[in-house]
């Protein structure tokens, strides 16, 4: 082994024992020959055929190849007549020599090798180089088998238009193509089929990758050349007959290349014809066939068939073309439909993406022919069939297997294209759609019992979607259309095998879905209600089932609530033990989530409850009786559980979980009542105010357990909507229990429960002010950073700590904007609180500022400014409810937050969030003029905006502008200055 092979090794890292620094010197070595290529090519050349190493002589064509790329151009006619006799050399000797045969990525290194010196030389300088190439072959299939490479070579590196090229190398392509086209394109296709027919049984491989050559030319070269008798019937024999497999995938290929080429519509009918090519889909053997890629090329066969015809049958110039072609697209497409039954993810995958496309044609179709009226209705079926249930799982067992919730997402995932189609395809031709979903319910009825329950699922399924497909049309969903009859008729006979899972799921969902076709049959009322409060539904034993069953019994009875009112009684009685063991069955397993997640579904019984209750058409001693009956459990119940809570007994786990359940369904029980009924009907609120008084002194006890906690608030929440002022008596103790808790996220709940307060009950909870913001203030400052106002020192960006500082700001934000817009205001400067007016600014003013880079939160405060200058400025200077303040609004507020980020360009008036920000300005410079007058005005423009160094052409209009006291027009003066000003910073000059 000489230095250069024993380099090459070492840099390819064939040679283990070598180190790191005898590897970089093998490295720079290697490199320094290449560079030295174009006077030494010959030894490496020589070096290709004697060298043993692979890695040596798969360096040795890269060296060539790099010199035929880079250098070509600088050697002598005479040593590029040299180097081509040594590639053909190679061509002859080494890569047609049968022991030992040259590994395929040598091969391939060579055809690469070739196709650069035909850029070169081809057509002008070599063009016989095909010819030559072609005269190779007698020496047998490792010739046939360069020779395709080379093709396939040229194909991928130079003719291809799949990878972006620049535009030498657009015209190199058609240089190479014409010249092929011109001088040899015949012979090379003659090559081609003698391959692949005289390899067929010898090397099947070899036929295959011959016409794999093909394929990849097919769309420039004359289709004339494969289109024949004698191609055509070689591919039809490989396509239809039992050859080998990659024969077959070969052959289609070449079919889809000659389907799929660029032609006028006759042109492309004639071509169709002239291959007899429907006749030949229908007879592929899609299903039949075992290779998978076999049958996915057939698939793709027929895809292409069908969308070729689809576009020829849209842009036929005459109606003989038209009419041939949709009547060829018709025999194509139950082929395609029949691809829906595939098991395979991709075969099913073509049929629905071909499938769209056609029913989307049709849509402009103004009547259905036969054929396509059968090609709808094989839709539909097609559709129904394959959205089953699979035989052989277990799909009703508590709980389900892994593998059978995989094959469930697996079936959910298939229908959502599967429908899809379907609600398409039925809003082309409803009757179809009409006819298969009662046929296949009255089927139902007739087998009874013994109907599978994947029939039985997919039949109520399909009537659901009807009801989101375009068939759905208000004709065909009034009393005497066919959805409003099989709706009916799935009312007044609910479906055999009504206790399994997956009907019951399917059967409610179409009952909710169909809600308002059973408010106009009232007679099915009793049958479905059953179906919801029985086994079958709230009751059944499978967790899944009873918690969508309350919801959605919660969602059928928003919609006849008024209805139900004759079966309330009923419905009260059926539901009362299913509430009981909804509480009662709390176990640790059952909540899977983290606190602050919704609980589960079944506590929707509690709202359905509160809807039907909450109607005023009831009497009010029915009202009473049973929402006293229900209140009066849960109460017993949360007082039983919270002792076991705050003693710490050992269910005090499962008792927190318990609790957090009975107040979650105490909240979706109240919801549906107003205050106005808790006014009419004062023992409703009485009832309400009970669970308060007990939820209220239960958030002590309940600081350990998040859950419940979160709950509790939620409840108070809810009970401020629904008892408004009646909450007032319950609040001192409730918010003294939640200061008790001083971690940020419990401090930011607090202080949204007060917003809500604040802006439904105003100065009802004035009194309440002085006691809780002192201490609310100093947590919530000492939270804030300093660069916003706050005390607490600067967190790191991006931390947790910095996140829940950035919350409380936002929350501090809310709350100073519901005191000022509640009127509340006042209590600011009274006790305790007054010691934080400093604060209250600071963090307003800043948060007003352009640093603040959320505009929302910019808006707010601003709008806190302009408030606060109303509540505590008075028309008199000295009836001002805080001294010296509007001097203060003049020299500090309005400099900082309005006139210099306008002047200075920092705000962008053609953003639409940032105008808004123009727009508080405005008010706030309003509401200034309101209270202080013409002084105000004067002060601004003599004092103020001169410091700034605002304009002199702006003073006089910003002075009559704010005059006016008209606040759009100053809004849009603003707009139009901070315009104007910005578009100044932005260049580096000053305002004019």
């Amino acid at each position: 082994m000489d230095d250069v092979e024993a380099a090459v090794l070492i840099a390819a890292g064939a040679a283990p024992a070598a180190n790191r620094d005898e590897k970089e010197r093998a490295v720079r070595y290697c490199e320094e020959l290449k560079q030295a290529a174009a006077s030494s090519w010959r030894s490496v050349a020589e070096r290709f055929g004697t060298s043993g190493r692979d890695e040596v002589r798969f360096w040795c064509l890269q060296v060539i190849q790099e010199l035929v790329r880079d250098q070509y151009d600088k050697l002598s006619p005479e040593e590029r007549a040299d180097l081509k006799g040594t590639v053909v050399a190679w061509l002859q000797k080494d890569c047609l020599a049968s022991n030992p045969e040259l590994p395929v990525y040598l091969k391939n290194k060579v055809a690469q090798v070739v196709v650069r010196l035909l850029q070169h030389e081809f057509p002008d300088k070599w063009p016989t180089f095909f010819n030559d190439m072609i005269s190779l072959l007698s020496h047998g299939p490792l010739a046939a088998d360069m020779f395709c490479r080379i093709i396939q070579s040229l194909n991928a590196d130079v003719i291809s238009l799949e990878v972006a090229k620049t535009s030498e190398q657009l015209q190199e392509s058609m240089r190479v193509k014409d010249g092929m086209r011109d001088l040899c394109m015949p012979q090379v296709a003659e090559v081609w089929y003698e391959i692949a027919a005289g390899y067929q049984h010898s090397a099947p491989g070899l036929a295959a990758y011959a016409l794999e050559t093909t394929a990849c030319t097919i769309n420039w070269i004359d289709i004339g050349l494969v289109v024949n008798e004698k191609f055509l019937t070689l591919m039809f024999a490989f396509m239809l007959s039992g050859s080998d497999s990659r024969l077959r995938s070969a052959a289609t290929e070449c079919m889809l290349e000659i389907v799929g080429k660029r032609m006028e519509c006759s042109a492309k009918l004639q071509l169709l014809g002239r291959l007899n090519i429907v006749e030949c889909c229908k007879q592929l053997p899609v299903f039949s066939v075992e290779d998978e890629d076999v049958a996915l090329k057939y698939a793709e066969l027929l895809s292409a068939v069908g969308g070729v015809l689809l576009e020829c049958e849209s842009k036929a110039k005459t109606d003989v073309e038209r009419e041939r072609s949709g009547q060829q697209l018709l025999e194509v497409v139950p082929n395609i439909v029949g691809l829906l039954g595939s098991d395979d993810d991709v075969l099913f995958s073509v049929s629905v993406t071909f499938l769209g496309t056609y029913l989307s044609k049709l849509k402009h179709a103004e009547n259905f022919s036969g054929p396509q009226v059968d090609s709808l209705r094989g839709i539909l079926a097609a559709c129904a069939s394959k959205s089953q249930f699979p035989i052989g799982e277990d799909f009703n067992v508590d709980p389900l297997p892994r593998s059978t919730l995989e094959v469930e997402e697996e079936v959910g995932e298939i229908r959502r294209e599967l429908f899809t189609v379907f609600r398409n395809a039925a809003g082309l031709m409803p009757s179809l759609a009409f006819d298969l979903v009662g046929n296949a319910l009255h089927a139902l009825y007739r087998q009874g019992i013994d109907a599978a329950f994947q029939e039985i699922e997919i039949a109520v399924t399909l009537l659901y979607q009807l009801a989101e497909s375009p068939a759905a049309t208000s004709q065909a969903m009034s009393q005497e259309g066919p959805i409003f009859q099989l709706a009916c008729l799935l009312m007044d006979q609910p479906p055999p095998c009504g206790g399994h899972r997956l009907v019951s799921l399917a059967y409610m969902d179409c009952m909710v879905r169909y809600s308002k076709v059973l408010a106009q049959h009232e007679q099915a009322f009793g049958t479905v209600l059953a179906s919801f409060l029985d086994q079958r539904g709230i009751q059944h034993p499978h967790p899944g089932v009873s918690s969508r069953a309350a919801y959605l019994f919660m969602r059928l009875v928003k919609v006849i609530r008024q209805q139900l009112l004759p079966y309330l009684n009923e419905i009260f009685s059926s539901l009362q033990p299913s509430i009981e063991a909804i509480i009662l069955g709390v176990r640790i397993s059952v909540w899977q989530g983290t606190a602050g997640e919704e609980l589960d579904d079944r506590l929707y019984a509690f709202e359905a409850v509160g809807l039907l209750l909450g109607q005023e058409q009831i009497p009010p001693h029915q009202q009473k009786a049973h929402l006293s009956t229900l209140i009066s459990f849960m109460c017993r119940q949360l007082e039983s559980d919270i002792e076991v809570v705050y003693t710490g007994g050992l269910d005090h786990a499962l008792a927190g979980l318990r609790v957090a359940y009975i107040i979650q369904g105490m909240s979706y029980l109240s919801k549906p009542f107003t205050p106005h009924m808790c006014r009419l009907r004062p023992e409703l609120g009485e009832l309400f105010c009970s669970v308060l008084a007990l939820v209220s002194k239960a958030l002590g006890p309940l600081q350990s357990q998040k859950l419940a906690r979160d709950r509790a608030v939620s409840f108070v929440h809810r009970m401020v909507e629904t008892l408004d002022t009646g909450v007032v008596p319950y609040l001192s103790e409730i918010f003294q229990s939640l200061l008790c808790c001083l971690e940020s996220n419990d401090l930011i709940q607090t202080s949204t429960l007060l917003v809500q307060v604040l802006n439904k009950l105003n100065v009802h909870v004035s009194h309440l002010l002085e006691l809780l913001l002192p201490k609310m203030f100093t947590e919530m400052l000492q939270r804030l950073p300093e660069e916003t106002g706050g005390n607490a020192t600067p967190a790191l960006a991006g931390s947790e700590v910095a996140r829940e500082a950035n919350e409380v700001l936002k929350a501090w934000f809310s709350l100073m904007h519901a005191l000022f817009t509640s009127g509340c205001a006042n209590s600011l400067l009274q006790g305790g609180c007054a010691s934080f007016l400093q604060n209250v600014t600071t963090t307003l003013m800043i948060g007003a500022s352009p640093n603040n880079p959320e505009v929302s939160a910019r808006k707010t405060c601003l709008q806190c400014l302009g408030a606060m200058i109303l509540a505590w400025c008075a028309d008199d200077p000295s009836q001002d409810s805080v001294p010296g303040f509007r001097q203060f609004i003049m020299d500090q507020m309005l400099p900082e937050v309005c006139f210099r980020p306008i002047i200075e360009g920092k705000v962008n008036a053609k953003d639409a969030a940032q105008s808004g920000l123009i727009g508080e300005m405005a008010a706030m410079l309003i509401n200034l003029y309101k209270r202080c007058g013409e002084s105000a005005c004067q002060y601004l423009t003599s004092t103020v905006l001169p410091g700034l160094r605002c304009p002199p052409s702006l003073l006089h209009q910003f002075s009559s502008h704010m005059a006016s006291g008209n606040q759009k027009e100053l809004r849009t003066f603003l707009r139009a200055m901070a315009e104007q000003c910005r578009i100044c910073a932005l260049n580096g000059a000053t305002p004019p």
